[in-house]
């Protein structure tokens, strides 16, 4: 029986298209690894060099607004286009040359603004309500409360200004209560809330939100004029305790002046102290000089000590300034019937009426005109009552 040797079998070298070998494949991870390092490099890089021009045009903001446009410009284009920052930088430096529809257009590149810097929002903001530049103010303030920031009350506060400027009193009221809510320890938006509710006559409401102003400790100008505009309400109204009591705070801290004084004059009047408040009015007129409100509030305290002669004297220069002071005209028609002169009394009486409707009427055409905003009619007779009203 013969044997045949089996063949032995050779090993075969691995083809280019088998199973990559250990050291090919760590090769393969080596390569990877650099890509991805020479990756991250350059967003490193790239993202420093944009900072860096960022920075740079910061810098060069306030005296070189040309040159930060373009150092601004490049630091978006080395971050690829999108570079909130860097934009917003781009659109102060073109509003610092003037150039408002460029900065406004920018605005409207950059995708989400509300992540800008809320600083150099309220600043361009700022800067736009300057120039009377309304939209690109009101887009740079909106954005700039997007987010809690230190820029939030100085915001809410040129956006207040904002509405009110275009006689939207309903949008101001609206905003104000959104900044009491977001900055619970704001003063201003109480103090705004009152100067409303007291051109509206809504005495109650006034005096109420100014003394949640009062109740927040605010900066020493604002108390001051929060607690003025305090003490006329509250003579208004006729509180005559609480308005003493406030002129006692008052006095204690700082001289009569201004608005405040005169207020005193009214209270003095209100407390009977006719000769007092006469001695004061002429305190004040020696200071400050005459206006319509001041020769009115003389005019009124010569009527109630039996002097009406003088008294017209007064009021007559009091309506020549302001021809839109209800008070004015039917205290002028009253002195005029106490010196027998009907006939000259007349046409203040009827003055003093048409302005007062014009007065209650204005707030219901002003809610249809919000409502209706192209309502002709509604525009027309909005247009009309401002004229009656001076306005």
């Amino acid at each position: 029986m013969s044997h045949r040797k089996s063949p032995t079998m050779k090993p075969q070298k691995p083809t280019s298209g088998g199973l990559p070998t250990r050291k090919t494949g760590r090769r393969k991870w080596i390569i990877l690894a650099l890509l991805i390092t020479i990756v991250a490099a350059s967003w490193v890089w790239s993202s420093f060099s944009s900072s860096a021009d960022l920075a740079q045009a910061r810098r060069l903001l306030l005296t070189d607004p040309a040159a930060a446009e373009q150092m601004a410009e490049r630091a978006v284009i080395s971050a690829g286009g999108n570079f909130p920052d860097a934009q917003l930088v781009q659109c102060r430096a073109l509003a610092a040359m003037g150039q408002w529809d460029a900065a406004l257009g920018g605005m409207s590149l950059i995708k989400k603004p509300s992540l800008c810097n809320p600083d150099e929002l309220l600043d361009l903001g700022r800067q736009a309500m300057q120039a009377g530049q309304w939209q690109l103010a009101e887009i740079s303030l909106q954005s700039a409360t997007a987010r809690e920031s230190d820029a939030l009350s100085g915001a809410f506060e040129l956006l207040v200004q904002l509405q009110l400027r275009f006689q939207r009193p309903g949008e101001a009221l609206e905003l104000c209560r959104e900044w009491k809510r977001r900055v619970p320890d704001a003063a201003m938006p109480w103090a705004i809330t009152g100067d409303r509710a007291m051109a509206s006559v809504d005495f109650g409401s006034s005096i109420a939100d100014y003394r949640e102003a009062l109740r927040r400790h605010p900066a020493q100008d604002l108390e001051n004029s929060v607690r003025s505009s305090l003490v006329q309400v509250l003579v208004l109204s006729g509180d005559v305790p609480a308005a003493r009591r406030e002129f006692d705070l008052i006095m204690k801290s700082r001289p009569l002046a201004g608005k405040v004084q005169l207020a005193y004059v009214q209270l003095l009047r209100l407390e009977g102290r006719l000769d007092e408040g006469l001695v004061e009015i002429e305190q004040y007129l020696a200071k400050s000089g005459k206006n319509s409100e001041s020769l009115r509030l003389r005019g009124i305290l010569l009527l109630d000590v039996g002097k009406p002669e003088l008294a017209v004297a007064e009021l007559k220069q009091s309506v020549a300034l302001n021809p839109y002071d209800i008070g004015a005209h039917h205290k002028l028609a009253q002195a005029y019937q106490q010196i027998g002169d009907p006939g000259s009394a007349k046409p203040h009486l009827e003055r003093a009426q048409k302005l007062t409707d014009a007065t209650y009427r204005i707030g219901e055409v002003q809610q249809r005109v919000r409502a209706e905003p192209t309502n002709a009619e509604a525009i027309q007779e909005l247009k009309e009552l401002n004229a009656v009203l001076g306005r």
